[in-house]
């Protein structure tokens, strides 16, 4: 009989695989094809990527709370604020400055992890040692 771990984590890989491979392809097209007249200007392609990193780390890294909605409104209204920011910047910029995005981000965790982690606290968030009702793992390879 084969582990549920095993089969979550080989489900996983899967769809990782799967996206991947998406976004290849979908790079290749771009390169070969591109650009098209109907994408969104450049900056605006870049504010979604950086605000998907932004904000996929720490819902990747909260996950055990996706089934609370304090986790999700608190997730919403930063996101709101991210988007009204870069919104008032990038509308005043040509293209998307690249060091923005490298200061960004760690920045942006600085403010984005210590609310979540106020949010979340007392009934989920990442395992602390000697928490064994915690709902996440706690070995976090490469985590912030």
């Amino acid at each position: 009989m084969r582990d549920p771990m095993e089969k979550s984590r080989a489900k996983t890989l899967l769809v990782e695989i799967a996206i991947g491979t998406t976004l290849v392809i979908i790079a290749i097209l771009y390169a070969t094809y591109g650009p098209f007249g109907w994408l969104p200007r450049r900056k605006w392609v870049t504010f979604t990527m950086i605000s998907s990193g932004v904000f996929g780390v720490p819902v990747w890294w909260y996950r055990g709370c996706w089934r609370h909605a304090a986790f999700w409104v608190s997730t919403g209204a930063l996101l709101v604020l991210h988007t009204i920011a870069y919104s008032i910047v990038l509308a005043r910029v040509k293209e998307f400055p690249p060091l923005l995005a490298a200061i960004s981000c760690p920045l942006e965790w600085l403010i984005i992890f210590p609310i979540l982690r106020k949010t979340v606290r007392g009934y989920c968030g990442p395992a602390r040692r000697g928490d064994s009702a915690a709902a996440v793992p706690e070995h976090r390879p490469g985590g912030p």
